[in-house]
């Protein structure tokens, strides 16, 4: 292996390369999961994180039900390239079609849009769900200016 950098072109057919890896170790984990019967999506990724990273699970639920990229981008008047996006990971999803795609994916739309928000606004997420409620947010009476009486 050389020391020089790589060209543009080169970066980019590396990456593309690694994306088809990627691709074809989900087909294979995904055939396998299958074959065993289980309709749940796997405990964990390949990031190790609980859940699938979020275009994993779009994609994934969407293969499920049998639908196609474009019965998706019809539900939700956009473009079936922008779900190809989507499932590529190349593109976020505008948080207002969470409850929709949740919808037409048969998914719990509060779960969906956790797992979206932790994704593309992850420190606004933990902020929300991984710290212990504040004092004014337990009891908001108590942090609530007292009312001017006349």
């Amino acid at each position: 292996m050389s020391n020089q950098p790589l060209t543009r072109t080169e970066f980019h057919q590396a990456v593309a390369a690694l994306h088809q890896r990627l691709d074809r170790l989900e087909r294979l984990l995904l055939s396998h999961h299958s074959a065993n019967g289980s309709a749940e999506e796997p405990a964990e990724s390949l990031s190790g994180k609980s859940r699938p990273l979020l275009h994993l699970w779009i994609r994934r639920r969407r293969q499920h039900l049998h639908l196609r990229q474009s019965d998706i981008a019809e539900a939700l008047a956009v473009s079936p390239e922008s779900v190809a996006l989507w499932e590529a990971g190349r593109r976020r999803i505008d948080l207002s079609r969470i409850p929709l795609l949740a919808q037409v994916l048969q998914l719990d739309p509060r779960q969906l849009g956790r797992q979206a928000l932790a994704e593309s606004y992850p420190r606004f997420h933990r902020s929300l769900f991984d710290h212990p409620l504040s004092t004014a947010a337990q009891n908001p009476s108590k942090s609530l200016p007292a009312t001017c009486e006349s």
